[in-house]
């Protein structure tokens, strides 16, 4: 969980330094859904919003969690998802529309809504073990 709020804080800040890859943002795609809230955390933690930036995290928590169910590598998905912000963090129209989409998808989900307390008291928690 650490590991997670870590990446939150930083992958647009690094992705933004590399060249654009051939990507399309697909909101059905987790690993698109980890960048894209990771994304959101990034902004939120510059406008100063530490809430929200944990509610990102937890959000990208989830979509880790549904990688892990299906059996999916979190190595594979972390590198899609930092060729997907490398492509477009300089691009707030797409990031925000594909941040939207994500999050849109999880509050229509009834297991991200049961799971959501849990997922933001882990959030919470490698904050707090951050610091």
């Amino acid at each position: 969980m650490k590991r997670v709020f870590m990446v939150a804080s930083g992958v647009v800040a690094l992705a933004a330094c590399g060249q654009a890859v051939a990507v399309t943002p697909d909101s059905k795609n987790p690993a698109h859904c980890v960048a894209a809230f990771n994304y959101g955390a990034y902004w939120f933690n510059v406008g100063k919003r530490p809430d929200k930036a944990t509610a990102m995290v937890a959000r990208a928590m989830f979509e880790m969690n549904k990688i892990k169910a299906k059996g999916g590598s979190l190595a594979d998905a972390k590198a899609e998802g930092m060729a997907l912000t490398k492509a477009y963090a300089d691009n707030a129209k797409e990031m925000d529309a594909l941040f939207i989409a994500c999050g849109s998808a999880q509050d229509a989900d009834v297991q991200f809504k049961a799971q959501l307390p849990t997922l933001l008291a882990a959030a919470r928690k490698a904050k707090a073990e951050h610091q």
